[in-house]
């Protein structure tokens, strides 16, 4: 089996718990519990430099299963501002959509060390969410609240990690962009930031996903292979992969040719969705 990008990150046992549907909690008989759970998301949102958690990226032997918790900021992407929800669900969203740029630590490739893919996600810019709000519950309001989170970006984190709780990923949704490290080594944020200016001037609808990526794209792109994907973002090809036959597809424009052009060190042809033999290419 081919490495990919999209790739769950880390052994067996996790991968498993990071696309598990997480179970729901009976909050007043497991309130140690769920302290315990949140405390050790605080410690990881600290250690990892996290906006948001969910319970499935957190791999411990308590529970067989995660739990439908999560700590997300409500009224500004800020860690400060963050609340550990218990069984949260979304019964409401504003029929406007905007195109976020996404990573996550449980999504990445084994074969090269610690590289988060960064994909592009649909998502609704605002959300009312029902939910225990762990903070509020042990100062005694007991009842399940409904939060409005009217902040695009904590919206963002918001679906992000309620689709965690749902065993869905990012590269399950999204269109791949780029790359980044923990060190931002392998970023080019000149590209990134080029790709996805194009896609939020676009139609939104323009792009269909699903399990497997990006199944349209626009109707002109570039289509890279492995060592011209790692020269975008000055990594070095992994000889495991010399002879690797991936294609990694960015949308196209004069903008974007130039950049990439001059990553590269020549020029790419532009491909266009009516050319048949395109179609089996994978894309992310």
């Amino acid at each position: 089996m081919e490495p990919q990008p999209s790739d769950v990150l880390v052994n067996p046992d996790f991968s498993e718990w990071v696309r598990a549907e997480a179970e729901k909690i009976d909050l007043p008989s497991e309130v140690p519990l769920v302290e315990e759970l949140s405390s050790i998301m605080e410690i990881m949102m600290v250690e990892n430099d996290w906006i948001g958690v969910s319970s499935n990226n957190i791999y411990w032997e308590r529970t067989p299963h995660p739990l439908r918790v999560i700590r997300v900021p409500i009224i500004s992407p800020n860690k400060e501002y963050c609340k550990t929800l218990v069984n949260p669900h979304i019964i409401s969203s504003s029929p406007t959509f905007h195109w976020a740029s996404e990573e996550c630590g449980s999504v990445g490739s084994s074969s090269l060390s610690r590289i988060f893919p960064c994909f592009l996600t649909k998502r609704h810019r605002t959300l009312i969410i029902e939910a225990y709000v762990l903070e509020d519950y042990l100062l005694g309001l007991k009842k399940p609240r409904q939060l409005k989170i009217e902040n695009p970006l904590c919206a963002v984190i918001a679906q992000h990690e309620i689709d965690h709780l749902n065993g869905t990923v990012i590269s399950d949704i999204g269109v791949y962009v780029a790359l980044r490290t923990n060190s931002e080594q392998f970023v080019d944020k000149e590209v990134a930031s080029l790709v996805t200016s194009y896609f939020n001037q676009k139609d939104m609808d323009m792009i269909t996903v699903g399990k497997n990526g990006a199944k349209v794209y626009p109707s002109e792109y570039l289509c890279l292979d492995y060592h011209e994907f790692c020269a975008i973002h000055g990594a070095p090809p992994d000889p495991a992969h010399h002879d690797t036959p991936f294609h990694f597809i960015f949308p196209y424009n004069q903008e974007i040719g130039d950049a990439i052009t001059e990553k590269v060190g020549y020029e790419l042809p532009v491909h266009t969705t009516r050319e048949p033999e395109i179609e089996n290419l994978t894309m992310f």
